[in-house]
């Protein structure tokens, strides 16, 4: 049995569409839908029942999905204690970040760049938690309130956050206006609704917000453009020329943190940058909201 051929399989029992599991993989839907023919022509059984909604396993399928974990998890294993012991300063390094953090890692990748130039650094900018255990990326740089137990990196600072508008928003509502009755942009989540969704629906009485966008970036670009208030960090909104209307709210306090997985922690190229990484943030303070108003 050929393990292309499982992993395609295992893309699309998590996926549920060819399209979603090629993307994924990286190949044509194609090339997914053919290796799967080829699997179940092996095994000699309907693996996948198509359904308008996508594809769902068949009782056959869920068997051989939980054997084709069990292989992939000792594969990645083997790969990470592989990996784990390189000792070259070089070779490919994934760091993994939400886009509202770029600006403030441009010093650091530039540092760990001049430092090491053999090592080829890949920094990927999504909103998904990349699955470090699956080699999805060696070094996480992410806001958690309580990362993984399973990864092992360092808090670096608390980050607070605040209601803030542009200037010319301000100006056109008045700084005194209840929160409630401003225009919201909400940042979402696929994965579930935030606690900023939650307080813009409590505080608005479900009144509808203006949009709700995936990235951080992209409601700091409206947010400037006075096309609404957003909840942001102080770290993020004051550089973008953003003005504080109200009060933080502690409840939604988190914290960036740098991780890794335990089998990664000593190799070379990981180390190295998480060091330059420390070296960079040293002084960075608490991004804690300083007073009750803007």
């Amino acid at each position: 049995m050929n393990w292309d051929d499982l992993r395609m399989f295992l893309a699309l029992a998590r996926c549920g569409t060819l399209k979603a599991a090629a993307t994924e993989l990286g190949v044509s839907h194609s090339t997914v839908s053919r290796r799967l023919d080829a699997l179940s022509e092996a095994t000699g059984a309907t693996l996948f029942d198509k359904t308008p909604e996508g594809f769902v396993l068949t009782a056959a399928g869920e068997q051989v999905q939980a054997l084709a974990e069990e292989m992939e998890s000792r594969a990645l294993s083997l790969e990470r204690m592989l990996v784990g012991s390189d000792a070259r300063l070089s070779g490919q390094l994934r760091v993994t970040t939400v886009d509202v953090l770029v600006p403030q890692l441009a010093g650091v990748v530039g540092e760990f760049v001049q430092r090491y130039p053999d090592v080829d650094i890949t920094l990927q900018t999504e909103n998904r938690l990349a699955d470090l255990s699956r080699r999805e990326a060696d070094v996480s740089i992410r806001l958690h309130s309580n990362p993984s137990d399973h990864l092992v990196g360092r808090r670096v600072a608390r980050v607070d956050w605040a209601p803030y508008a542009s200037t010319e928003l301000v100006e056109r509502m008045g700084i005194d206006t209840p929160l409630s009755e401003w225009p919201w942009l909400v940042a979402y989540d696929e994965r579930g609704v935030t606690m900023i969704e939650k307080w813009v629906a409590s505080a608005t009485g479900d009144r509808k917000p203006v949009a709700r966008v995936d990235s951080g970036q992209t409601a700091l670009a409206l947010a400037g453009r006075g096309q609404g208030a957003i909840i942001a960090s102080p770290f993020f909104a004051e550089p973008a020329g953003l003005v504080r209307i109200g009060p933080a709210f502690p409840d939604m306090a988190n914290y960036i943190w740098i991780l890794t997985h335990p089998d990664l922690r000593q190799t070379a190229r990981v180390r190295a940058f998480m060091d330059v990484f420390a070296e960079c943030t040293a002084d960075l303070p608490d991004l804690a909201a300083c007073s009750d108003n803007g």
